[in-house]
Formats: structure tokens, sequence, C-alpha cells
């Protein structure tokens, strides 16, 4: 009961959104790196970009917040997050936001559809939506919240 539950102001960073996905992830809340792991969505992949890029804490709050030791570490996170595949084709970024990057998952119609990603400074964010325009909308509101978290 003594432990201060965001000491970093990390859960501050997170848009509080609704969760599309009803397989919901985990609780929100800020994780260390391996508790980042548990409620990642590719924890595969995620284990050694969180060490390459020094993530040390990740929020969840319907969406992902992620800081890494410095803004290139972030940038990273966001291509390694955004590329395309065999079931994921790169979808539309908001206007006037250029180092979004989103795409669409067409694997099937019961999952989410649409991922964006962007970073500042040492964080990136990830929001997913079942609408390209909601998931723009979302990724914009999630930057203008780290541009103003200080």
């Amino acid at each position: 009961m003594d432990l201060v539950p965001d000491p970093d102001g990390m859960l501050a960073r997170a848009l509080p959104t609704v969760a599309d996905d009803q397989s919901q992830r985990g609780v929100p809340g800020v994780y260390d790196r391996q508790g980042g792991l548990q409620v990642s969505l590719a924890p595969d992949i995620d284990t050694a970009l969180f060490q390459e890029t020094g993530v040390d804490r990740v929020s969840w709050r319907g969406n992902f917040v992620y800081r890494a030791q410095d803004a290139a570490g972030a940038a990273k996170i966001v291509v390694a997050h955004s590329e395309t595949s065999r079931k994921f084709r790169p979808a539309e970024s908001p206007a006037n936001l250029p180092n979004a990057l989103c795409r669409e998952y067409f694997g099937s119609k019961y999952d989410i559809a649409y991922y964006c990603f962007v970073s500042h400074g040492r964080y990136a964010a990830s929001v997913a939506a079942n609408q390209l325009l909601d998931a723009q909308q979302r990724i914009s509101a999630q930057y203008a919240l780290l541009v103003n978290a200080g």
C-alpha cells in the first residue's frame, strides 16, 4: 500500500481510451520491462526490441506507451511495430503528423483492423481501432499527450 502507483508519470502519458480488443491484455497500469512483455502483443519480437532500445517502462491504458533509453530507441520501436507482413499492410497515417505510421491487419475480420504508432522524445506509443479514422484520431491525441507531458 506504500508503493506509488505511477512513480514516473507513465500512466499519465497514456491516452485513456476504450479498448476495442475484448481480450484485454492486462490491467491498466505501469509495468517494468518484464511486466511490459506480459501485456505485449508480440513478446517474441519485443523481448529483443526492449533490450535493444532500453525500454524500462511500459504503460497500458487501452493503448501502449513505451519509455525507451532515448529518442532513437523510441523511433526504432515505432518502425519495428509498424512493419508490414503477410497479414499487415500499410495504412494512411494522419495528416499533419509525419512521424506517425499506421498499418492494417487483414488476417481475420474478428480482430482489430488498424494500428498506429508515433514517438516523441524517448517515448513511443501505439493505438488500435477498428476504423482507420478512429485510429488516426487516437494516435494524434496520444501524440499531443506526449508533447504536452513535459
